[in-house]
């Protein structure tokens, strides 16, 4: 029972709780409606009444077609708490949805409404895995919400989340995901460079395309529909439903269309090389060649270039932090500095550049800020805090920064000056804009972006007159245009995918005409244009992600391909768009406020203060039996959750029927800082023979905390209240009652402080950077325990990243107990807590692989350790089998040595075991491990262990194969 009470309630916070918590402290609003109970920030209404009109106007579209009614209202939290783009949805305990409102950049996701489309997302989400028929319907209406009666949740994340994208997407209105230009560049590369199994795809792994549970499996939908039909879609949908043995996927295929789905992939593999491979240009004669400077893939997210011609880049190659590089005119390539995720940059004079990061503000948060990066001095200077200026450009005819934000979807273009001060608001937009790729021209007077303007789904070129306020249309097509740049005084440059692909084309500014750079058979992106070479040098994609590219100058479009779908536009914004293609000077200037959609059907809706309790009680009772070869218990548990994730917590409870002794535990967590752990149970030490009495061991367990976190994007320090209580009671069974035998009780209180900065890349076999640091003081004298004075505890760990995957990872503990308190243990190859937070506020037992568990030669007050482990890849396997749905993801070795001292033995131990003076002895040991990070369900993710240890010290140590789950540290 100890087993179950410890991990189930862990279980279920980490299928429901994400990692954040909302902010408490904002006035929290519940909007009802029909279907819906909409929680917002007070000052959010507007917003919330159009999210619950959109919501119910969602729902009368998506449950038809899914063919289902959820039983309760769905939960939807709205919040403005971000600068990044996205959302989630659960089915577990109750249907809910988080919808965080700022937009994607410009045309980025193919939307009218972002709201509109990120709620068809997200609850298609929540009405796919709420469904289900039969059996598990049956059982649902008895027992409730129970994880294991959501026969949808057993899919892989590509069927998940490629139904979610097929049902967000429409073709005939250029809306959605499925239907863009990117999709279609990513997979014609994916099938270019070899298309990925299906075992592959099961395994949602960290390698080249990130977002392939996405794209896979929106195509996979697109092929089922266009290949058997619209009804054989929904059927394939609907005989999963009422599954109550999970991951039945061959099964269904075989069912509704004939084929398992080894076979079923293969035919998916023949229509996409058919529909997409068909409009390769790869062996057209008019093609660009593209001259590769980078050559690592993955992300490179922005690009800039000096007046003397060096190129400024933001990289991520998966197996680093977030990078600034350099190449100067000379060539060389030089890393300058790491940066948070997803930053932009604006190269300025000498040698600095201007820099828009995201950095978490005010604990709930994450914002973008301005800092300056001076390449000289190796330092960054920051001008902003929680600004949420999310790209800026250098103004250097007056020393300012012309900065863009967006507070609740509605962005604004702001001047600060050089130390980041607020100077002006240059313009103010309105919601259903959204704007994108700021670029200024030499003289200061013009900015250049992409906008787009709802309700149309592509975002075209404007440029905006910093003398009279005004944004006017350049070149506007049915089609996306992206990364203006004022490459010269007379011509600017951008991205376009009005061929289908995206290619780089430029706009004389005195000729008003447009021109084709490029033409790729994949897509290029942000560009800069080096004066030094006469050349554009481009972030392209290519099929491990995105690198630099030389555009060679050879290959461009015809002039008809520039020139189309001019006119196709949205009846709302064409009036106001001119159908020439040349510059206009005064008719085309865009009123914001006529953009507005104003579409949204009037609802009955009530609106109160928020209260937890509507959400907080318990969706499902769980019954369970557990035993061993001494006891059996049966029992039940219920956990449950509030809508803002602020209350989370689970209850169990079980008696053993032999002797009816109850077991009891309880967690209960507030806001990520409070949390409260409650334990009572009995293990039974059963012999079998009925002559003899049973020993039975009562343990009632309190643990207490409050954290004080302050956290940054990179690290976070945690300041740690605590108290403990551990009681332990032992008792004979005898004559069908307990007989006691003795007792202890240790009661702790203190304090720790926790810093972390550890990283685990992308690509990495484990954390392979930063470090980990706790100190802890605590002292049994506040309270009545059998034990007394002070202990205190200093454990570091520090992650030394050697090159790409291997690293060396090195553990010291120090740890100090004065006499009357319990002393430290040494010994075993038990692995790390899961969790970042320590599971007590100061462990007694600590790992020393090679030695006995909880041996008496390592048993004393004091012990100082040190843990060496060299770790290396041996394999990146990343297949999950379709039956039994396991997967393995990545082997890795390590070679590790340890060493450790312990001091201020009890001298009753010494002198039983005639150990002698051991204060000065130190105890080795070394060995290796193999890893395998296992995937079980095509989710919960499992590491196992297998080692070989070899202790030194003779006649306490000794060689040892053993295999346990989890990692060292």
């Amino acid at each position: 029972m100890r087993f179950l009470g410890r991990y189930l309630p862990l279980a279920f916070c980490f299928i429901c709780a994400h990692l954040w918590a909302f902010d408490p402290s904002l006035e929290w609003k519940t909007l009802s409606s029909s279907h819906f109970d909409v929680h917002y920030d007070a000052k959010h209404r507007a917003l919330a009444i159009k999210t619950a009109n959109l919501a119910e106007q969602t729902h009368q579209t998506l449950t038809k077609k899914l063919s289902w009614q959820p039983k309760d209202k769905t939960q939807l939290v709205i919040t403005d708490h971000t600068d990044l783009a996205n959302g989630y949805a659960s089915a577990l305990p109750f249907n809910r949805s988080v919808l965080f409102i700022h937009p994607p950049t410009a045309g980025r996701m193919d939307f009218d409404s972002w709201l509109a489309s990120l709620i068809t997302h997200e609850y298609t989400h929540v009405l796919h895995l709420d469904k289900t028929a039969a059996a598990p319907k049956f059982i649902r209406n008895i027992i409730g919400r129970a994880w294991f009666l959501f026969p949808n949740a057993y899919q892989p994340s590509w069927s998940i989340e490629g139904l979610a994208t097929y049902l967000e997407t429409d073709h005939s209105r250029k809306l959605g995901r499925g239907q863009s230009s990117v999709f279609a560049m990513m997979m014609r590369e994916e099938l270019k460079s070899g298309f990925k199994s299906i075992n592959e795809v099961n395994m949602a792994s960290p390698s080249w395309p990130l977002n392939a549970r996405y794209l896979y499996g929106y195509f996979f939908f697109e092929f089922i529909e266009q290949t058997y039909g619209k009804e054989k879609l929904d059927l394939y949908i609907e005989n999963y439903s009422d599954n109550l043995f999970p991951y039945l996927l061959n099964t269904n295929a075989n069912n509704v269309l004939g084929k398992d789905m080894t076979a079923l992939w293969q035919a998916f593999e023949d229509y996409l090389n058919k529909r997409l491979l068909g409009e390769s240009l790869s062996s057209a004669s008019n093609i660009s060649r593209l001259l590769p400077l980078t050559t690592n893939g993955f992300f490179k997210s922005d690009i800039g270039v000096s007046k003397e011609g060096d190129i400024y880049w933001v990289e991520n190659d998966g197996y680093h932090q977030t990078r600034l590089k350099k190449k100067s005119v000379s060539g060389e390539v030089i890393e300058l500095t790491e940066l948070n995720a997803l930053a932009t940059i604006d190269v300025i004079e000498n040698d600095k550049l201007l820099i828009a990061q995201p950095e978490v503000c005010d604990e709930y948060n994450i914002y973008y800020d301005l800092y300056v990066f001076d390449e000289k001095a190796e330092s960054f200077s920051r001008l902003t805090h929680c600004s949420r200026y999310i790209e800026a450009v250098w103004d250097a005819s007056n020393n300012t920064v012309l900065a863009l934000k967006a507070e609740a979807g509605v962005f604004q273009i702001d001047r600060l000056d050089n130390k980041g001060e607020l100077f002006e608001t240059v313009w103010q937009g309105s919601e259903g804009v959204t704007v994108s790729y700021l670029d200024l021209s030499e003289d200061g007077k013009t900015l250049a972006a992409s906008l787009q303007r709802s309700p149309n789904t592509r975002a075209n070129i404007e440029l905006f007159s910093l003398r009279n306020k005004q944004w006017q249309v350049m070149h506007p097509v049915s089609a996306h245009q992206w990364y203006p740049r004022f490459i010269k005084p007379d011509t600017l440059s951008f991205s376009s995918d009005v061929s289908g692909r995206f290619n780089i084309y430029q706009i004389d500014l005195t000729e008003k005409k447009v021109s084709s750079v490029s033409n790729v058979d994949s897509g290029v992106f942000n560009y800069i244009y080096q004066p030094a070479s006469d050349q554009l040098i481009a972030i392209g994609y290519q099929s491990t992600g995105y690198d630099l590219f030389q555009l060679s100058g050879e290959g461009k479009l015809d002039q008809n391909v520039v020139s189309q779908n001019s006119s196709v536009q949205s009846k709302s914004v064409q009036n106001k768009l001119t159908e020439s293609h040349s510059i206009q000077n005064n008719n085309d200037q865009v009123s914001d406020k006529e953009t507005n959609d104003t579409s949204d059907r009037k609802q009955n809706f009530t609106i109160n203060d928020y209260s937890p309790w509507a959400t907080l009680s318990p969706k499902y009772w769980l019954p369970f039996v557990v035993g061993n070869e001494n006891s059996l218990e049966v029992g039940a548990q219920i956990s449950g959750m509030d809508a803002l994730e602020n209350h989370v917590y689970s209850l169990a409870g079980s008696v053993e029927l032999e002797k009816r002794l109850p077991n009891l535990f309880f967690t209960y967590q507030f806001d990520h800082s409070i949390e409260l752990h409650l334990q009572h149970y009995h293990d039974i030490v059963d012999d079998n023979d009925d002559s003899t009495s049973d020993l039975v061991e009562q343990n009632s367990e309190l643990e207490l905390g409050y954290h004080f976190p302050v956290t940054s994007f990179l690290s976070q320090w945690d300041f740690e209240l605590a108290m403990s209580l551990d009681n332990y009671r032992s008792y004979l069974w005898l004559d069908d009652d307990l007989q006691f035998i003795r007792d202890s009780q240790d009661i702790l209180a203190g304090f720790a402080v926790s810093y972390n900065s550890a990283s685990q890349f992308l690509r990495s076999i484990s954390i392979n950077d930063g470090r980990s640091v706790r100190a802890v003081v605590a002292t049994s004298d506040v309270f009545d325990s059998d034990f007394t004075g002070k202990k205190a505890l200093l454990d570091w760990r520090e992650y030394l990243q050697i090159y790409k995957e291997h690293t060396l990872a090195i553990r010291l503990t120090a740890a100090s107990a004065e006499r009357g308190a319990r002393a430290f243990r040494l010994g075993g190859d038990f692995s790390d807590a899961f969790f970042m937070r320590a599971e007590t506020l100061l462990e007694d037992k600590y790992p020393f692989r090679g030695y006995q568990e909880n041996s008496p030669y390592l048993t004393g007050r004091h012990f100082r350790m040190m843990s060496t482990e060299w770790r290396f890849p041996i394999a990146h396997v990343e297949r999950t089998w379709m039956a039994p749905p396991l997967g393995i993801e990545k082997i890795s070795g390590k070679l590790f040595y340890e060493q450790a001292r312990v001091f201020g033995r009890s001298e009753f131990i010494v002198n039983a075991l005639g150990l002698g003076d051991l204060s000065d002895k130190t105890f080795d040991a070394y060995g290796a491990e193999i890893i395998t990070q296992l995937r079980l369900g095509y989710f919960l993710p499992l590491n196992v262990r297998l080692g070989y240890a070899r202790g030194r010290e003779p006649g306490i140590g000794g060689t040892e194969y053993y295999m346990s789950f989890g990692t060292s540290f």
